[in-house]
């Protein structure tokens, strides 16, 4: 192994991941002008098609300017400095590459780290002193640098393609073939790789938030991963030197002394025994209900299959005549004759592809390097994570100990294993006693006998088969004790290396005459097609409503707890004293306006979640200035908390609307953060690798031990979705309330009013309400109602179903929490599935089974449930306002419609938005006449004054800040950026200042709401 050239590659990547973090958080800050300007935009490989100097002139500008807190100027130079490291790294590893092999492509390699040269002495030194005339020279070195570089891609990939020269393909295809054939060693890898060092938004952006979460408290945490990911790294070693032992036999060959191993036909026996005692043993010792038999008979007959018909094949070609078939009758009697006579013809052990000495030494080196690279993959990550913390604050000790750790890591882990592989050859060659001895010789390919190996490999299968039992049956005490990254990798552990072993197991003797047939003759045993064929066929046998069927308590004859109708809900909360007043005199008359709430929020995962909570505490009276969160108000400053009607939202807003409605007032952001830690998205992850791959494959219902009782009956079902709600009602109170709470009718006194929460049907595509409204409307006469659908003329809004209204009753969907609720409105992949509500019968007629999914697939904003709602709240508005305007003291409801956008966006939903402005139009509140025009157009103009703006829209803005997640755990350094993001919104709304795009189209912010709140 060369190991200075893996060492200069993996500082290469790390600068990479840094300089890629520096970017971000550059392009976070907006110019003057509202623009973003990251520092790859301006001398990345945009620059060959684009030669403008307006984001340097911009830069310059933001670092001259006394309003921006943030020193880009400095930023830039920390930029600078790393790319001149990652100049002199590039061009080594191109020399110790190209030296000897190409010699024009190192050339132009040079030309290249010229050119960079140049460009950052010009951003270093020369643009601070004269901008203007440096920025085209930056412009056209950056230019030069990408030509250089691509120059060198088409010259490399001219010498690959040469034609008449192949020396350079086969090499490749050498070291393509090492990577397939050590494609169980390179699969863990990858989603690791993916989630910790792909740069990118929203998903990718949760690994590093858990990874911060270790040094604020979470470092066992800390300390679990890097166990288990030492665990993963010695089961990519073992499965990568028993996949090139095979090799060295393959090249090498069977002798007279050592023949080839017969292929393993009882190992298919076994393995079927193992699956019925393991299933039926685990379900019966453990209690747990939910077995399926048709899951497991097909998961437990494929490999009996494949062992009776080997079997059978292997008698028959042994010895064909040996069979009694006199005692069958004629007919029967010559077709066996027949078939007998085919097999020795046409079934014969499958010739293997030829392999050479040149084959053994890339495959030999790929498993070695993979195992080593899962330890550098997790100090990259380090690197990822910390790096925005210690740019934004350069004091923070423990996030540098944090990122030096990672460099460490992922350089040394290049030494470390490298003495480990040499240790492991010497303890092999000297046969030292012992386990440890024992174990070197097994890992050492071409010793002389595969028989250790074989032994080593069972062992090493039992082993995953075990731990992939017990993770999965303590997904919730592992995810609080490990924490996620831990449960993650070690359940990927266990579930590839079962099937790596497995492979490792089988592939000595080759596969059993099951596979000999004409059409299939495979020279090795097909492991992972076959668990796919099963799952396939395991899939056919139905059920998905026992796996991931909405959990919901059974109904009683009586039907689901009442909800109240939009217009008996809207009586109520208008005869409520407790919501805001605002007094104004208008044409010589007293008038009240009463303030009338309409909220949507956004979806967008936990980062939504806390968004949403947080805006709704400060709603309620709750107060957030730069010293941190204060308390509850009380009084009139807490009438807030009453003046909400109804609110709409999907994903993670809706989950921060459901920690708002049940917390009390100014207690909803606590609740999310009570949710936001690792235990939820820990379980789900093991739900996800583990528990609901074996449900759904073989039929067996892993229990639920260490973690929230799943049922008041004992052990049952729970899927991963499940798990997190479980979780979530373990941890916040409110989440373990009944959704539908029987308030007589009276308005809630909670910051959200009454919830109409979205959800999506992927049976049907229709938008579904989870709502704690009665949104049933009578069939109208000449409609004929299809149940389920809802493209009728009767729905409470378009494309849209009431799911409690419509599936809620006796056999259906049953009474549900508070967490599941929010989950129905949140199941967005990949760690919570669709969750299934089975066909069952109504008064309507039988309802076909529907599959739901994130709400944010039908509408995402919110903003389509309250502005679809319209023709049942604002008629009603519409009533109660034109009475009042006849009264000599009118109070007059008026319902300004506020938006919760968690991204980092300035743009908004501009249809959506246009409506809901319409909606609440001073002049659209009532109808006059002409005893009561002159009193209208004063109380508008009123209106205008005390609420310059119907609609509000609360995004978070723009600045450059640690990056909160589209996921289910939150650090605090997220949370703290998403608090002064807030603290921003509390700012009126001014229309002069150019940042601020969405004022100046004529939207508030959440300061002018809570002006016209508590004026």
């Amino acid at each position: 192994m060369d190991r200075t050239g893996a060492v200069l590659a993996t500082l290469g990547a790390l600068l990479l991941v840094a300089l890629t973090e520096i970017s971000r958080l550059s392009g976070q800050q907006l110019d003057l002008e509202a623009r973003s300007w990251s520092f790859e935009s301006l001398m990345g490989p945009a620059r060959l098609l684009d030669r403008s100097t307006e984001g340097w002139a911009a830069l310059r500008a933001l670092d001259q300017s006394p309003e921006v807190p943030f020193p880009v100027g400095g930023w830039l130079t920390a930029y600078v400095s790393l790319d001149l490291v990652l100049i002199v790294t590039y061009y080594a590893l191109a020399y110790r590459v190209l030296a000897t092999r190409h010699r024009p492509a190192l050339r132009l390699v040079g030309l290249a780290a010229l050119a960079d040269l140049v460009e950052n002495a010009l951003a270093a030194v020369a643009w601070p002193l004269a901008p203007g005339a440096t920025a085209p020279w930056l412009v056209a070195a950056s230019a030069l640098k990408w030509l250089f570089l691509v120059l060198v891609v088409l010259v490399l990939l001219r010498r690959l393609l040469a034609f008449g020269d192949d020396s350079w393909r086969r090499v490749l295809r050498r070291w393509g073939r090492a990577v397939y054939t050590q494609r169980f060693s390179v699969l863990p890898l990858l989603p690791l790789v993916v989630l910790a060092v792909v740069p990118g938004p929203d998903m990718l952006d949760q690994l590093p938030d858990i990874q911060r979460r270790w040094v604020q408290g979470d470092l066992g945490h800390g300390l679990a991963a890097g166990v288990a990911l030492a665990i993963l790294a010695a089961s990519v070693l073992a499965a990568g030197r028993m996949r090139a032992d095979y090799t060295w036999w393959r090249v090498e060959g069977w002798g007279p002394d050592h023949p080839r191993p017969e292929p393993l036909v009882g190992f298919w026996f076994i393995a079927t025994g193992v699956i019925l005692v393991l299933g039926l043993g685990m379900t019966w010792a453990t209690g747990t209900a939910g077995l399926s038999v048709p899951r497991m008979a097909i998961f437990a007959g494929v490999p009996l299959l494949v062992g009776l018909l080997s079997a059978l094949l292997r008698a028959v070609l042994r010895n064909p005549g040996a069979w009694p078939w006199r005692w069958l009758p004629g007919g029967v009697r010559r077709l066996l004759v027949r078939a007998l006579a085919w097999v020795p013809a046409h079934v014969r052990p499958p010739d293997g592809r030829v392999l050479t000495r040149d084959h053994l030494g890339p495959i030999w080196l790929v498993g070695d390097v993979m195992a080593t690279l899962v330890i550098v993959v997790g100090g990259a990550g380090l690197v990822r994570s910390f790096t925005a913390v210690v740019v934004l604050d350069p004091g923070h000790v423990v996030a540098w100990l944090a990122l030096a750790t990672g460099v460490v890591a992922a350089l040394g882990a290049w030494w470390g294993t490298e003495w480990v592989y040499r240790w492991l050859d010497r303890a092999a060659a000297q046969e030292r006693p012992g386990w440890r001895g024992w174990w070197a010789v097994a890992l050492r390919p071409g010793h002389g006998s595969s028989r250790r190996q074989v032994v080593g490999a069972t062992v090493l299968h039992a082993v995953s088969i075990a731990g992939l039992l017990v993770v999965g049956s303590v997904p919730a005490w592992a995810a609080a004790n490990l924490g996620v990254i831990a449960c993650f990798v070690l359940a990927v552990t266990c579930l590839t290396g079962m099937v790596a072993t497995a492979i490792a197991l089988l592939q000595y003797g080759g596969s059993p005459p099951a596979f000999w047939l004409p059409g299939l003759r495979l020279s090795t045993v097909p492991v992972v097609s076959l668990l796919l064929v099963t799952f396939l066929i395991a899939s056919t046998s139905g059920g998905d409503a026992r796996i991931h069927g909405v959990r919901s308590t059974p109904v009683s004859a009586g039907g689901m707890t009442p909800r109240p109708s939009v217009e008996d809900a809207l009586a109520a909360w208008l005869a409520s004293p407790d919501p805001c007043r605002v007094e104004v005199q208008a044409a010589g008359r007293t008038v009240t306006l009463r303030p009338m709430l309409l909220l949507a929020a956004e979806g967008g995962g936990v980062r939504a979640a806390y968004w949403t909570a947080s805006i709704l505490d400060l709603v309620s009276g709750r107060s957030l200035d730069t010293s941190g969160w204060g308390v509850q108000a009380t009084g009139e400053e807490a009438c807030g908390a009453a003046s909400t009607f109804l609110s709409g939202g999907a994903s993670g807003g809706a989950v921060g609307l459901v920690a708002g409605r049940f917390a009390e007032p100014g207690g909803a952001r606590e609740e999310v953060v009570r949710i936001a830690g690792p235990a939820a998205l820990g379980s789900g992850v093991v739900g996800l690798v583990i528990r609901d791959l074996v449900y759904g494959g073989a039929g067996v219902p892993l229990p639920v031990y260490g973690g929230p009782d799943p049922g008041p009956d004992g052990q049952r079902w729970v899927d991963r979705a499940g798990l997190m709600e479980l979780v979530w009602q373990d941890r916040a109170a409110g989440f373990d309330q009944p959704f539908l709470a029987d308030d007589a009718g009276r308005p809630p006194g909670r910051p959200t009013g009454h919830l109409v929460l979205t959800s999506t049907s992927m049976t049907t595509g229709c938008r579904m309400f989870v709502s704690q409204l009665d949104l049933l409307r009578e069939p109208l006469p000449v409609v004929s109602r299809t149940p389920g659908q809802c493209n009728e003329l009767d729905r409470p809004a378009a494309n849209s179903v009431d799911l409690l209204g419509t599936h809620g009753g006796p056999g259906c969907l049953g009474e549900i929490t508070a967490a599941t609720a929010g989950m129905l409105t949140a199941r967005f992949p990949y760690v919570t599935p669709s969750g299934v509500v089975d066909a069952c019968e109504s008064p309507a007629g039988r309802l076909p089974r529907q599959q739901l999914v994130d709400g944010g697939y039908t509408e995402n904003t919110g903003l389509g449930t309250v502005v679809d709602l319209a023709p049942r709240w604002h008629t009603a508005v519409r009533e109660h306002n034109t009475r009042q305007l006849s009264l000599s003291e009118p109070e007059i409801v008026v319902p300004p419609v506020g938006n919760q956008r968690a991204g980092f966006a300035q743009a908004d939903t501009p249809a959506l938005l246009q409506r809901a402005a319409a909606l609440t139009a001073a002049d659209q509140l009532w109808g006059t006449d002409d005893g009561t025009a002159a009193v209208a157009e004063a109380v508008a103009g009123e209106i205008d004054r005390v609420r310059p703006r119907g609609v509000v829209v609360v995004h978070q803005s723009t600045f450059p800040a640690v990056t909160a997640p589209l996921g289910w755990v939150l650090s605090r350094d997220s949370m703290t950026s998403l608090d002064e993001a807030l603290a921003r919104q509390l700012e009126r709304c001014d229309p002069a200042a150019p940042q601020n795009v969405l004022c100046r189209r004529g939207f508030g912010s959440l300061g002018d709401a809570l002006a016209f709140l508590r004026p």
